[in-house]
């Protein structure tokens, strides 16, 4: 019986990585009957409250916050080493796990502007305690950031036992710097998330249902907000003042302690829009198959959450992603082979630009569903040969 680790997960805050448990805990129980799974976690006290996943164990990712530890810790560090300290909870997790899988889809990138130390230092204690390490379903790299290499991400990645990559340009990056064996190329595990029956249902028959996802990775509450995302603003008014179009704003990612999520982008937004009675917040404690559900009705998504996207693609919605990072382009070019439906986010103050994007998603919409309602199920299993991989490789 094999027992699994998964590490890397932020919080069930973020429906992104709540689908991403869903489906990996599911393919994981589909490929090694009787297994058990554990679940380190960023948030491990909401996630024991809001978990849709039965017979699992939530234990914490890391002693109180990074924070507070670094303020804590940090001539201590010089001598006892910050990071074992931090990494206290996983530790016992680890000794008690067979395999450790790093899952958050982009946990091994620098697209954010910061070296995520966490997880450098979480393979290196996993291989110290002689654990097989799987990185899942990733998006991995960049390795530089203005001409600066980050050779400890790169020692990293090259610890991991088995690599499975969601998008071509991972594997090409992986290449790059020697990274061959053992690197797979799947789907996203999140393709498999299935929708809920409990969700609630949107009807509109005047035009089209637009769903609409922004955050502050695609819209930062700055000094040039509400500039930077005037070309959503612009699109959206005409949408309804000259198609009849009802919007949902959906959340796919909710504030957490200091950390703003969507509510405050999706609620200015609505203000910005301004037409009472045809935009509507979808609520936002629905969980991830719920909000699966939701963008499923959809004519048409504009979403800025990958995971958002993937919701989309995966039930056939015509779906615009908007590009914060690498991710967004190798989803679209692995799928289309093109990226002709994504928008870069420094474009969305351009109203020429996101409404000429729009117009012609929804007048190919039919097109584009047809050709998902064809891709997807190859997609699916590309998510499935995730577990096969894994289960081939295992010693």
């Amino acid at each position: 019986m094999k027992r699994f680790l998964l590490a890397g997960h932020g919080g069930f805050f973020n429906r992104g990585c709540e689908a991403i448990v869903i489906s990996t805990v599911s393919l994981l129980r589909e490929a090694f009957p009787g297994c058990e799974i554990r679940l380190s976690s960023f948030s491990a006290a909401e996630d024991r409250q809001r978990c849709m996943v039965e017979g699992i164990d939530i234990v914490a990712a890391q002693w109180l916050s990074r924070r507070l530890w670094a303020r804590l810790l940090r001539k201590a560090a010089r001598t006892i080493g910050y990071w074992d300290i931090i990494l206290g909870p996983t530790r016992d997790a680890l000794r008690w796990a067979d395999v450790v899988v790093s899952i958050g889809g982009d946990n091994y990138t620098l697209d954010y502007a910061f070296p995520p130390a966490y997880f450098v230092h979480l393979n290196h204690l996993t291989k110290k305690y002689g654990k097989y390490l799987v990185i899942w379903g990733a998006s991995i790299g960049p390795f530089e950031v203005n001409g600066v290499l980050c050779k400890p991400l790169i020692e990293a990645v090259e610890l991991a036992d088995i690599i499975t990559a969601r998008d071509y340009a991972t594997v090409e990056e992986l290449a790059e710097y020697g990274i061959v064996e053992d690197v797979y190329h799947v789907a996203d595990p999140a393709f498999l998330l299935p929708t809920a029956d409990d969700a609630p249902v949107y009807e509109h028959e005047s035009g089209p249902l637009v769903g609409i996802n922004i955050s502050p990775l695609v819209a930062p509450l700055n000094n040039e907000f509400p500039e930077n995302i005037q070309g959503i603003v612009m699109t959206a008014q005409h949408l309804i003042d000259k198609l009849g179009a009802k919007l949902l704003l959906i959340l796919h990612v909710a504030s957490t302690g200091n950390i703003p999520g969507d509510e405050v982008c999706l609620e200015r937004l609505s203000q910005l829009i301004a037409r009472d009675g045809q935009v509507q917040i979808v609520p936002y404690h629905l969980n991830a198959m719920q909000t699966k559900s939701v963008i499923s009705q959809c004519d048409l998504l504009l979403a800025g959450r990958t995971h958002a996207t993937i919701s989309g693609f995966s039930t056939a919605v015509p779906t615009i992603s908007i590009a914060y990072s690498r991710k967004a382009l190798g989803i679209n070019e692995y799928l289309f082979g093109h990226t002709d439906y994504v928008i870069a986010k420094q474009d969305l103050a351009n109203a020429e630009v996101v409404s000429r994007t729009v117009s012609r998603v929804l007048e190919e919409g039919p097109v584009i569903r047809s050709y998902l309602e064809g891709k997807i199920p190859a997609v699916k299993d590309a998510a499935r040969r995730g577990a096969e991989y894994l289960k081939k490789s295992l010693p």
